[in-house]
């Protein structure tokens, strides 16, 4: 695990996009590497999330995006073009899923009381009752085995926040996201980026 302290306005975006490129080229070109071509970024409001990803304006981490990054400033040597295809996925640490059940499910106490439940919905608690709990965080990597998690504002990580009674701060879900990320695939790499000195 890394921590860059960048100056708001110097270019954190810019470095998150070089070491997209130094990874997934290292990834491709690096016989037994052990970084990774799949992104993890995780942001703490939709403000960064849209600098980020550059959605709507394409000017983001996306490869495809119309205005990238790796194409605005020339990151991408032109001989590695063909094979420099990351998976980037931005998203907010609040949407992480770490759990898999729904507050609307029906819980297993009600059927010790005897109510009626059809069959289908029965087999369907067993099934989830049985469920993996890292199913949720595999779901949302879509299959990765291995990835790299870059921690933007990540001083959001970090430190006591207030929060209201009986809440845990932000900082411990967070952190309990990169531990279920790091079960559920090879984390080879956590970058963590902030401006703040803390």
């Amino acid at each position: 695990r890394y921590a860059l302290k960048l100056a708001t306005g110097t270019g954190k975006t810019v470095v998150m996009a070089l070491f997209v490129t130094w990874s997934t080229l290292h990834k491709c070109k690096v016989s037994g590497s052990s970084l990774s071509s799949n992104f993890l970024v995780l942001v703490p409001n939709l403000t960064v999330r849209d600098r980020v990803s550059g959605v709507p304006r394409g000017d983001g981490l996306d490869p495809t995006g119309e205005h990238n990054l790796y194409d605005g400033f020339d990151i991408v040597p032109p001989e590695y073009r063909e094979e420099f295809r990351p998976n980037v996925l931005v998203r907010n640490w609040q949407g992480i899923p770490l759990e898999g059940k729904r507050d609307d499910w029906i819980g297993e106490e009600v059927i010790e009381e005897g109510r009626f439940i059809p069959q289908s919905v029965l087999r369907a608690m067993r099934r989830r009752a049985k469920q993996d709990p890292n199913a949720p965080i595999r779901r949302l990597l879509g299959g990765w085995r291995d990835l790299v998690v870059i921690n933007d504002e990540a001083h959001h990580v970090y430190g006591e926040k207030r929060t209201k009674k009986g809440e845990d701060p932000g900082y411990i879900k967070w952190s309990r996201i990169l531990e279920r990320v790091s079960k559920a695939a090879r984390l080879s790499l956590v970058l963590d980026l902030s401006a703040t000195p803390w």
